[in-house]
Order: structure tokens, then sequence, then C-alpha cells
């Protein structure tokens, strides 16, 4: 029986995954905008174009309710550089 410990941890792990998605997606956009996107850097981009898009709102919501509850101190700074 999964215990709640277990769930947060899939969904914190979910959440960091998702995260990483965009964060690529928003660099392999700026290699693409510059021009100096490869082969290798296209496939990656075609896997995860437009998460950034899609998904940030729903990321920053999630990421920010586990801020207020595991990192109250840093609640301003992430909210600032949203």
């Amino acid at each position: 029986m999964a215990t709640n410990l277990d769930r947060y941890r899939r969904d914190l792990e979910t959440l960091s995954s998702l995260g990483e998605d965009i964060r690529i997606d928003l660099g392999l956009q700026h290699q693409k905008l510059a021009g100096k996107l490869d082969k290798e850097g296209a496939a990656r981009y075609a896997h995860v174009k437009g998460k950034c898009e899609k998904e940030y709102q729903q990321w920053y919501s999630e990421a920010l309710a586990v801020i207020r509850q595991l990192l109250p101190e840093r609640r301003d700074e992430f909210e600032e550089l949203y």
C-alpha cells in the first residue's frame, strides 16, 4: 500500500521532470532562434516543443505550493522570479 510519503515523492518527481522539460524547451528555443540547433537538438526539441507555453502555469502553481510548505522563507524570491 502506498503511503502519503510515497505519493509526495512521486508527485515531486513528476514536478521536477516537467520543470526539466520546460527548461530544455526554453534552451532549445533559444538555440533555434540563434540558428545553432543541430540534429540532436532538433530531435530533443521535437519531444519538448511547446512545453513551456502549455505547461508552465500548472508547473508554477504546483511548485509554489511545494515552496510554501517546504521552503516558506524562499517564497518571496520564487514569486519575484515569476
